[in-house]
């Protein structure tokens, strides 16, 4: 029996991909199966189903031995423990602080560096590594980049910077004057080198060019400075780097890949002269490039904003509007058509809708109108006109454009804030309540789990949702005139709905992550481990 039991085991895992998280893939109980497959003794089947499982490897410390390591979504230890610290799994690789060891000099082996899925040294552990901070991934979880840098002996001198590409596995040594401040993952990147500016191919660590004379990439936030669609902004040396200028991503000029500045005479994107804040004076303006080589500019002569093609050196919508905003990555832009009118037109021009009295921005194909309180898509018909009482909450997903914020997520839900009941909820397209609004319920994004995984909404179909459960305890409160009083001490606790509001995983944990790969870190009691989608626990260790 054990014989066919693993055989339709095996024909129904071959039926399904290897790995990534395909509906599939994603709906499959590994977990049961494996345990099944264990008890039975079935190692074939134990094989195909590792072979089955998604891929990426989960952080996870051992109570027993203090050190950390990684699981498998079954929960067994592919790397054993035997780091200090470490971090999330991006691609191939990640980062972790060795285990200290008395033996060894601290700047020969006890530091951080990054290891491969094998648990191999590929950057030996002696350096600072850096790979976002607050849910963001320098550049993206799988396709981003680590900042690594060490301090040299003397103090006085500056330390020297470097960086380890995530998908290629290019470590570029310690070789650069900065911190390096790229997102967007581009090709090529800035960076200084030897005192002078630079773009160098992140894959290779190749330098493409060096910055004419003059210019240089932003000092202050070279994110401002990277490629988008073969253009990049750069800045002049001698420029006023005030903290205006740094948050307001103030350019002086435009290159294309092959370094060279493009003659922008006719426009304005940048005026340092009137205005760091588009709002301090009507010349203030600062726009950033657009996919697509689309420049959002002021035609010198008119005054009028209309948007620049890079790539024809030529105005692809004239410049016709009173103000205007940058393109949204879902290609529209709202423009000023009068005095408190506005609406909003695509890449080419044309006047999608118009007769609202209020500026507004596309997240994917929707719009959140606050004053008037409703949701628009591309043609500007109203999709939700909110109740009074109800408002929409933005929401912020570090996998959609590498923290690209929006407001309604890829199965059409959103998080409604009620006034009457102070709840949240979950309402789809049509209006509906998928999670009606109750008092003291709110969509949970974390706290500290939050700092490592980020806030991902509706990862993988799951959210994790945090009530009131009810009254643990009460304590004595004492008044001014010396009475007491008993308050109630509330009991919370956090689980996971699915996109149709259900209750898939209960209310047990006191901390929780978006879902990754199959699993979510919790923490319950002071411990911690993982929770797959069928609810099962992974990784948590017994208590002492």
């Amino acid at each position: 029996m054990k014989r066919y039991w693993g055989l339709f085991l095996l024909m129904t895992l071959c039926m399904l991909p290897l790995c990534g998280q395909g509906e599939e893939t994603a709906n499959q109980d590994y977990y049961s199966l494996f345990q099944a497959a264990k008890e039975a003794g079935d190692e074939e089947a134990m094989a195909a189903i590792r072979a089955a499982i998604p891929q990426r490897l989960h952080p996870l410390w051992d109570r027993e031995t203090d050190l950390c390591g990684y699981i498998n979504c079954l929960g067994e230890w592919v790397i054993p423990p035997q780091f200090e610290s470490v971090d999330n799994f991006r691609g191939h690789y990640a980062a972790v602080c060795a285990a200290y060891d008395e033996t060894v000099e601290e700047e020969e082996g006890y530091g951080w560096g990054i290891i491969d899925r094998a648990g191999k040294w590929v950057v030996e552990p002696r350096y600072f590594v850096d790979g976002g901070y607050d849910g963001w991934y320098n550049g993206g979880l799988d396709m981003g980049y680590y900042q690594i840098w060490e301090y040299a002996d003397d103090e006085d001198e500056e330390p020297k910077f470097g960086f380890f590409d995530v998908p290629s596995g290019y470590f570029s040594g310690v070789i650069y004057d900065e911190e390096l401040t790229f997102w967007n993952g581009s090709r090529l990147v800035p960076v200084s080198l030897n005192g002078r500016a630079c773009y160098v191919d992140r894959g290779t660590g190749e330098v493409a060019f060096y910055l004419p004379d003059g210019l240089s990439t932003d000092p202050m936030n070279r994110v401002a400075s990277e490629f988008v669609d073969g253009f990049a902004k750069v800045y002049l040396d001698d420029a006023d780097w005030d903290l205006r200028a740094h948050w307001n991503h103030q350019a002086a000029c435009i290159i294309n890949d092959r370094g060279e500045v493009l003659d922008l005479s006719g426009i304005v994107f940048y005026d340092p002269d009137n205005g760091m804040f588009a709002d301090d004076s009507e010349d203030g303006i600062s726009s950033d490039i657009t996919p697509g080589g689309l420049l959002m500019a002021r035609d010198r002569e008119t005054g009028l904003y209309g948007y620049y093609d890079l790539n024809a050196l030529d105005w692809r919508v004239p410049p016709r509007y009173s103000e205007a905003d940058d393109f949204s990555y879902s290609g529209y832009a709202c423009v000023q058509l009068g005095e408190g009118s506005f609406g909003h037109i695509d890449t080419q021009g044309n006047l999608l809708a118009s007769g609202f009295s209020e500026w507004y921005h596309f997240l994917e194909d929707y719009a959140y109108l606050k004053e008037a309180n409703i949701l628009i898509n591309a043609a500007g018909e109203t999709v939700i006109a909110f109740p009074a009482e109800c408002g929409l909450m933005a929401q912020w997903d570090d996998e959609m454009r590498e923290g690209y914020d929006y407001y309604v997520s890829p199965e059409g839900l959103m998080e409604v804030y009620d006034e009457t009941v102070q709840g949240y909820g979950v309402m789809n397209l049509k209006g509906e309540w998928v999670l009606p609004p109750e008092d003291n319920q709110y969509l949970y994004g974390g706290e500290e789990i939050f700092s490592e995984e980020g806030w991902r909404f509706f990862s993988e179909g799951l959210q994790a949702i945090s009530r009131t459960l009810g009254i643990a305890d009460y304590r004595t409160i004492t008044m001014k005139d010396g009475t007491t009083r008993q308050e109630p001490l509330y009991k919370r606790g956090i689980g996971y709905i699915n996109t149709k509001g259900e209750v898939v995983i209960d209310f047990l944990y006191d901390d929780a992550g978006a879902f990754l790969d199959g699993l979510a870190l919790v923490e319950r009691d002071g411990r911690y481990g993982y929770v797959d989608r069928f609810g099962h626990e992974i990784g948590f260790q017994t208590e002492e």
